[in-house]
C-alpha cells in the first residue's frame, strides 16, 4: 500500500510471477505430504464449532 491506496498492486512481469510460483511450490511441496498436527485439527474443529454457534465473526 502506497499513500493509503489500498488498490495498489505492484506489477511484476509474468515470467517473474511464474518463476516465483514455481519456486514456492517446490519449496513447500513437501508440506503437502505431511500429516496435519493434531493441535491444528483441534483448533480448526474449535473454530468450526464457534462458527456454527454464531460466533464466527
Amino acid at each position: 500500500m502506497i499513500d493509503g491506496d489500498a488498490a495498489f498492486e505492484p506489477a511484476l512481469p509474468p515470467q517473474v510471477v511464474a518463476d516465483l510460483g514455481e519456486r514456492l511450490r517446490g519449496y513447500y511441496s513437501h508440506l503437502m505430504s505431511e500429516p496435519v498436527p493434531d493441535r491444528f485439527i483441534q483448533l480448526l474443529e474449535k473454530m468450526d464449532r464457534g462458527e456454527k454457534a454464531g460466533h464466527g465473526g
